[in-house]
């Protein structure tokens, strides 16, 4: 199994509310881009921060210079590790992760169920990021959605 299969494992099973955004959540919805990282919008409140840090923790990941506060003030970046990873308290264009997170789609990813942003939601923060990759992105993303009518 690999080591982004075995994260999403421990998340799911220490009930973590997480969301994959960027690259990876493409494929969620039809569309795969190749990307080192792994992106994830959590929620912010303690206890689901307390519960990913004990997961990050029990998974390899140095966390000694992040406190609580951190990981809901900044986007933290954890890249000196075999599976980069990004943590996201907020993102351009939600207004909060709760509204994310009823819009949710789940879906299989390496025999691992996963929580995704939605289509629209991606589309979202896309445009409000609006860098060059972001702008083929949404082009990519607003296709897919065009073709689902």
């Amino acid at each position: 199994m690999l080591k982004r299969e075995n994260l999403l494992r421990l998340l799911n099973e220490s009930e973590v509310r997480y969301l994959i955004i960027g690259a990876m959540a493409f494929a969620a919805h039809g569309w795969v881009r190749a990307t080192a990282d792994l992106d994830l919008f959590v929620a912010a409140d303690d206890a689901n921060l307390d519960k990913l840090r004990t997961v990050l923790q029990r998974f390899g990941y140095d966390l000694s210079d992040a406190e609580t506060e951190d990981f809901q003030r900044y986007k933290i970046l954890l890249r000196q590790y075999e599976l980069p990873l990004d943590i996201h308290p907020f993102v351009m264009g939600i207004t909060s992760f709760e509204e994310c997170w009823q819009r949710r789609v789940a879906a299989d990813i390496g025999g691992i169920d996963a929580f995704f942003a939605s289509l629209d939601d991606l589309i979202l923060m896309k445009r409000a990021a609006n860098r060059p990759k972001d702008q083929e992105d949404l082009r990519q993303l607003e296709s897919l959605k065009n073709r689902r009518g």
